[in-house]
């Protein structure tokens, strides 16, 4: 049974978009205050939505309006980069360290305005069951305030939106 998806996702072959150029190196700019990134990485975020996303999830990442704006747009109704960015959440999810994990999440979230990346988060083996997980047995919101208590309100809402709909969870 085929499914209409508006916007479609984009043909596998679909050149992903570019970050900045100068003379053909990519133009990075130092932000005061933050890590220094090893030079792999860097050339990562310049190609990709999941190079953006793994530098951020880095300890000293940030994970801010435009950093979740350029990973959705670089990964726009690209099946391949949402792909390698719904492998890297299920990692994040699973590693259980509570920064890499709540940023992962607030990225899914945001993700969700995009059909195509809906389709590829459902489809990811292993993404259910670690939000399912995460419902189940959530940080401690006293042991570590706010940020816990911001990851369980997104698990629930992203579980809302990607969990199965025909279980009933008590």
């Amino acid at each position: 049974m085929a499914v209409a998806v508006d916007p479609p996702c984009l043909p596998a072959s679909w050149p992903p978009l570019i970050g900045h150029y100068v003379d053909d190196e990519p133009a990075l700019v130092p932000v005061e205050g933050h890590v220094l990134l090893p030079s792999s990485l860097l050339r990562d975020r310049a190609a990709s939505a999941q190079g953006l996303l793994r530098e951020a999830l880095f300890v000293a990442g940030r994970v801010d309006f435009p950093t979740v704006t350029e990973i959705c747009e670089l990964s726009f109704g690209d099946t391949n980069q949402l792909q390698d960015l719904a492998q890297i959440f299920v990692e994040a999810m699973n590693g259980r360290d509570l920064s890499p994990c709540l940023k992962a999440l607030t990225v899914m979230h945001e993700l969700l305005y995009d059909r195509c990346a809906c389709e590829v988060l459902l489809s990811t083996q292993g993404l259910t069951e670690s939000l399912l997980d995460l419902r189940r047995s959530p940080p401690a919101p006293s042991s570590a305030g706010p940020a816990a208590e911001s990851l369980n309100l997104l698990a629930e809402e992203l579980w809302r939106q990607l969990g199965p709909r025909d279980v009933i969870s008590l």
